[in-house]
């Protein structure tokens, strides 16, 4: 089956926001096509993909970090 690379762009794009995906593993389990259709395409080497997702992670990081730094729990200040 033929895939278009902008169609899959989307829909990786869609998924990464929907489901705040932070792995590009991830983001295959979420594509109609292979592994392999995946990497063929490039899209693993896309800007707009790697933003999306370095987004994500920033934003769990910021929300992590909140979260220790509000809490009253000893054994969290510790670790």
């Amino acid at each position: 089956m033929a895939y278009d690379t902008n169609d899959l762009e989307r829909q990786a794009l869609e998924a990464i926001n929907k489901y705040k995906l932070i792995w590009i593993e991830e983001v295959l389990s979420y594509l109609p096509c292979s592994k392999q259709t995946f990497y063929d395409h490039g899209l693993d080497k896309l800007d707009t993909i790697k933003n999306a997702i370095t987004k994500n992670r920033n934003d769990l990081k910021v929300g992590l970090r909140k979260k220790w730094y509000d809490s009253d729990n000893a054994t969290t200040q510790i670790a």
